[in-house]
Parts: structure tokens; C-alpha cells; sequence
């Protein structure tokens, strides 16, 4: 987020109030609220951006990134971004952003990683193959549109998608799949952690900043007189 959106978000919010600012509540933030419900919607745009990029295998679920602004009973305003505790994303998201050492073996190419976990057995679980089950069925797309420029994400499902009508079944395939997940480990995508970087950064902070005073702005003149502005 830069600044200049704080101050792009300030003008057009105070271009509301050409009769006074004495509807303005000043136990309220309105220009940082703005600004910090618009840095949830870049977060949650470059997650799915980066999960694209990386032709993650996913049901989809990690693509559901919500945020909210948080009161607390003091007056401040927290933004909340991430999945929510107890979530389904909650228990593998960060497998999928760090990555996770494969326990090697015959064959074995090991996949680069950043995080700390590593498989503990190469036996394949229910849990990885069932949830290989319902990517390779949301695999299954047209390819009629080859001469459109294809994302890594949309690529990896249509050849795995041909893979799966050849093979003598899915449940099949989806085990040979995460048998080679665990002995090769997961490639760490970063899309998590890449994205909350590019949102929350120095910029971020200015423009926090900036909103900030556009509030304590707008409540100095709510108290004051209207002639003043």
C-alpha cells in the first residue's frame, strides 16, 4: 500500500463534506478504516496472484483469505488478515507456504524449501491423496483456448488432467501422487509470506500515517467551527 492512496482515499472522503464536518463522528476513523479495509483487498489479491504464479496443487480453499477490522474496547482499530483458527486452511497453508522436506529415498528429487517441516514416513495419507482426489477433478477444463497465455497454476491441471483420464483410476493416481509429495518433498511457495510483505511494508506504515492525520483533522474541525475549514 503507498501513501499516495492514503491521501487519494483522505481527498475523495473529504470531498463528502463540503456543508461542514459536523457529521462526522469523532470517535471514528473513517479515512484509516478506508485505507486499511483497501490493504485487505491488496493482501487477499496478491495471494491468489501468487498461487496462480506457482501452480500450487489446491482444492481451491487457500484462494478464501478473508480480513476484517477488529475495535477494541479502547478505540483502536486492528486489521485481521489471514485464515481464521480452526479453519480447514488453517492446518496446511504454511506447508504450502514454506514448504516441506520430502523423507528422500530411490528417485528422490528433493524440492527446494524454506520452512521447517518435514514428512515423517512415505506412506501416502488419506487426507493428501482425498484432497489430490478433488484437485484432479476440478482439473478437468476445456482446451479449447490454447492460444491464450496460460497461468503455471492452469497448465499443471490440464497436464495432470490427461494424466488422470489414462490412468486405470483417480484414487490410483492421486496416491502415486502424494507418494512422490512425500519423498520428494513440497516446493515452499512463499505465497503467503510474499504477500503480506509486499502489502505491510514501509509504504504501508506512511500511509497509516497519513490517514491518521486526515482523522485527527476531521475531528479537530468537527469540535470547531464550520467557517474554518
Amino acid at each position: 500500500m503507498r501513501k499516495e492512496q492514503a491521501a487519494f482515499i483522505a481527498e475523495k472522503f473529504l470531498d463528502r463534506f463540503k456543508d461542514g464536518y459536523d457529521i462526522v463522528d469523532e470517535n471514528n476513523l473513517p479515512v484509516l478504516q478506508a485505507f486499511l479495509n483497501a490493504a485487505g483487498r491488496q493482501f487477499q489479491t496478491l495471494v491468489k496472484e501468487n498461487l496462480d504464479a506457482d501452480g500450487s496443487i489446491s482444492t481451491g480453499a487457500l484462494y478464501d483469505i478473508p480480513f476484517k477490522l477488529a475495535y477494541g474496547d479502547s478505540g483502536q482499530t486492528t486489521l485481521e488478515v489471514g485464515y481464521a483458527k480452526g479453519s480447514k486452511q488453517i492446518k496446511y497453508y504454511d506447508f504450502v507456504n514454506q514448504g516441506v522436506r520430502g523423507v528422500g529415498g530411490k528417485n528422490a528429487k528433493p524440492k527446494p524449501n524454506t520452512g521447517k517441516y518435514k514428512f515423517k514416513s512415505k506412506k501416502a495419507g488419506y487426507f493428501m491423496a482425498n484432497a489430490i482426489i478433488k484437485w484432479l477433478a476440478n482439473a478437468k477444463i476445456s482446451t479449447k483456448t490454447e492460444q491464450v497465455t496460460l497461468s503455471a497454476s492452469t497448465k499443471k491441471k490440464r497436464s495432470l488432467s490427461a494424466m488422470s483420464d489414462a490412468a486405470a483410476s483417480r484414487r490410483k493416481l492421486s496416491f502415486q501422487i502424494a507418494t512422490a509429495i512425500k519423498r520428494d518433498g513440497l516446493r515452499g511457495t512463499g505465497f503467503f509470506d510474499k504477500a503480506f510483505k509486499q502489502t505491510f511494508d514501509q509504504d504501508f506504515l506512511n500511509g497509516v500515517a497519513t490517514a491518521v492525520v486526515t482523522d485527527l483533522q476531521l475531528t479537530i474541525r468537527t469540535y470547531g467551527n464550520n467557517d474554518n475549514r
